[in-house]
């Protein structure tokens, strides 16, 4: 849709002036895909303007039908819905709690004008300046790590200036990893092009094994070795040699990176202080303590759980009644259900959780023969699937925006191209 507005110039005659509406609205998704690793502010203002720019652009009906026929918008409408719906047996007191959280939603927005109205030739660009925001971000980490300047921490200690130390390491492991799918996936058109994703792919992989984060570790190692065994798994000596690098490579970390021993070497001490002593005051005694009272709210509430806030209420009441936990130091420090998952289940039971899975089962089901963006939709789920384990991702608002702008693109890229390969759209 083209706006006209009359102006005059010096001659008097009369000028048209237009605004292309839908040349906007990609522009801003482009600076979104550029500033999202690096800035909550700009996250809010530009989904904002997408969506003012979406309406202005017009043709609301066919986008509505656009809409209605995706599975996979159809079916975070109805888990959003089902999440107001659970309020009805949320107490009183936690009601504004309740709204707050469900509010955060709201970061899933900007699938809609990614899915109806982005112009194809944007979608490869969206990927290069996401990648480009996510190695600004791990350039000034990597400054900080080695004291070439000094920047404010989020959390202090974790060498991140815009995010959370564990989302900073998911972000890094997803982007790392999508810079394997392009070397994978990309036909070469120049050299350059290899060089630039080596330097990205140097710079975000060396601060997420600096040891920023153990989560976006271990996510990075399980997918890339799916990717290698997807990509190479008729050339067994390829992956085997890939794998036994790898390998290599961690063992070498571990005795040269004192930070990142340290971290393996708690991740060893707490488990074996809960297995073998059944102590749960550490980082992983506490994401099994979480689990062990979703356990208990299932029991008696398993198909509606308890409501959201209400079960932080409960969860706090365990806290302090549990004898073993109670004496815990670092008690406070347990705001919330470590995991996803047990979240959603605690909140919403069982329906809320199958409702939740749901959302990825359409995903899945997208049909796509480009290899690039088939390995994209296969990052977005088992990069996902597997934080929901240990965190909230769908809580917080980078990794919602994460979420939203690669999942969007997926089911552009098969509403344009259908289950064609299009291998010349790179």
């Amino acid at each position: 849709m083209e706006v006209c507005f009359l102006c005059f110039n010096n001659s008097k005659k009369k000028k048209i002036m237009k605004i292309d509406f839908n040349k906007a609205l990609n522009y801003t998704l482009l600076a979104y895909a550029l500033l999202l690793p690096i800035s909550r502010a700009a996250v809010v203002l530009l989904t904002i303007f997408a969506m003012l720019f979406w309406i202005l652009e017009g043709n609301l009906k066919q986008k509505l039908q656009k809409i209605t026929e995706c599975k996979f918008i159809i079916a975070i409408l109805i888990f959003i819905i089902y999440s107001f719906i659970t309020l009805l047996w949320v107490e009183d007191r936690n009601i504004s709690h309740a709204i707050e959280y469900i509010r955060k939603y709201w970061y899933l927005l900007i699938i809609i004008p990614i899915y109806t109205s982005m112009n194809k030739k944007n979608l490869i660009k969206v990927i290069y300046l996401f990648l480009t925001g996510l190695t600004i971000s791990a350039f000034l980490s990597a400054g900080m790590y080695f004291h070439f300047w000094e920047l404010k921490e989020v959390t202090p200690g974790s060498y991140s200036p815009f995010m959370h130390h564990v989302m900073l390491s998911f972000f890094l492991c997803f982007g790392a990893l999508l810079l394997v799918i392009l070397v994978i996936d990309s036909p070469p058109k120049n050299r350059n092009f290899f060089y630039l994703l080596f330097i990205s792919f140097t710079i975000i992989s060396g601060i997420l094994f600096i040891g920023i984060g153990r989560t976006g570790q271990v996510i990075f190692i399980f997918i890339l070795l799916v990717l290698l065994y997807k990509h190479f798994k008729n050339s067994k000596k390829i992956f085997i040699g890939i794998t036994l690098f790898l390998i290599a490579f961690l063992i070498s970390l571990y005795y040269l990176n004192d930070r990142f021993q340290t971290r393996v070497n708690l991740v060893v001490n707490d488990i074996e202080q809960i297995t073998k002593y059944n102590k749960y005051c550490n980082s992983i005694g506490g994401r099994v303590f979480t689990w062990k009272i979703t356990e208990e709210i299932i029991k008696d509430h398993p198909f509606i759980g308890l409501g959201i806030g209400d079960h932080l209420e409960y969860l706090r009441k365990r806290i302090t009644s549990d004898q073993e936990y109670s004496r815990c130091g670092n008690k406070n420090m347990l705001h919330h259900f470590h995991g996803q998952y047990i979240e959603i289940a605690s909140q919403s039971g069982i329906i809320g959780v199958l409702l939740f899975l749901y959302i990825f089962y359409t995903l899945m089901k997208v049909k796509i023969a480009n290899p690039l963006y088939n390995d994209i939709k296969l990052l977005v789920l088992l990069s996902f699937l597997l934080f929901f384990i240990v965190d909230m991702p769908f809580r917080r608002q980078f990794s919602l925006a994460l979420f939203a702008l690669f999942s969007a693109m997926v089911i552009r890229f098969a509403k344009i191209y259908g289950n064609e390969s299009n291998k010349n759209n790179i």
